[in-house]
């Protein structure tokens, strides 16, 4: 019986092995017991870049002392002394204990920073998470179903675009009331159908691939193609996105607050921190500077923070 000959090594091809057939697309198989094992996220996060370790800990500690807030603050956020209004931070001179200063009335500049996280970044949190899932499902409809459902919900968006955002909120604000519940809801209406856009793009290009078509082929239903093929390969840029809306969600809320429509005093936010103690920067800069430092940290730690998870979390990066 005839011997099957042996592949012929090429001088400039090394010895093959099990990694090299696997790389140029050969049937090797892996011994047994051997597994390719798949980074978790806490492994990624010990090789990550000290700027994002950083950026993190800064979240935390941020998210800390706004669920705490009660316990972390040093003052009553709204006790007021006007015997001490307008102190300059202790480090500067100024009353001790007041790290920050105090404001017009006297109020701990710190304690009010801390008790305006929990309401400026809840409120563009919670903006940013219920835009998102607005976007992205009518995203993945249009873009699965198509038809009419594709051109109702491109009206939609078309409308929406063509609409100053600030007339949405003034009328819904007139309608509903200026209570923090309905300003999450307002904000949370906001930049969705760029989400939708995106999403709906996204989809169109992913459903062509090869494995889409087998999913459908073996007759894979709309929901499952969508949640166990469509969005796992859309979540980049969507995380992307998301960091990129953050910031401009949060400059929403403080820019509503400015105006007297968005946050109500007494509550703290850190817009109408900005706004109340612009009328001061020449004397007291400290009234503007600690909650726009705050905003700045927030806003640049998330944008870096989210680019990074951008190349952890693509499969087609892993």
């Amino acid at each position: 019986m005839n011997e099957i000959p042996k592949p012929v090594e090429s001088p400039h091809e090394g010895p093959r092995t099990v990694e090299t057939e696997a790389a140029s697309g050969g049937a090797a198989t892996l011994p047994p017991g051997a597994a390719v094992e798949s980074p978790t996220l806490f492994k990624r996060f010990r090789g990550a870049p000290l700027s994002i370790k950083i950026c993190i800990a800064l979240m935390v500690l941020m998210a800390i002392a706004a669920v705490f807030a009660p316990w972390v603050a040093p003052f009553d956020p709204n006790r007021t002394s006007m015997l001490e209004r307008n102190s300059p931070p202790s480090w500067l001179g100024g009353k001790p204990g007041h790290l920050l200063g105090t404001d017009q009335l006297g109020r701990d500049v710190m304690s009010r920073c801390i008790y305006a996280l929990r309401v400026s970044v809840g409120i563009a949190l919670l903006g940013v998470i219920i835009g998102c899932l607005i976007g992205v499902i009518t995203g993945v409809l249009s873009g699965l179903l198509g038809g009419w459902t594709d051109r109702i919900i491109m009206m939609i968006v078309d409308f929406q675009l063509s609409i100053p955002f600030l007339l949405i909120v003034l009328v819904g604000i007139a309608i509903f009331g200026t209570s923090i519940a309905v300003l999450i809801l307002l904000v949370g209406t906001a930049h969705w159908e760029i989400y939708a856009r995106l999403t709906r793009g996204q989809v169109l290009t992913v459903r062509e691939f090869q494995f889409v078509e087998a999913a459908v082929a073996l007759g894979a239903t709309t929901w499952r193609i969508a949640r166990r093929h469509i969005l796992p390969n859309i979540a980049s840029p969507i995380i992307v996105l998301l960091t990129l809306n953050f910031p401009s969600i949060l400059l929403l809320e403080s820019s509503l607050s400015f105006l007297g429509i968005g946050v109500q005093p007494p509550t703290a936010s850190l817009g109408r921190m900005v706004g109340e103690g612009r009328d001061y920067m020449m004397n007291a800069w400290w009234l503007v500077m600690s909650p726009a430092a705050f905003i700045v940290l927030i806003t640049l730690g998330m944008q870096l923070i989210g680019d990074w998870l951008r190349d952890v979390i693509d499969v087609r990066l892993t």
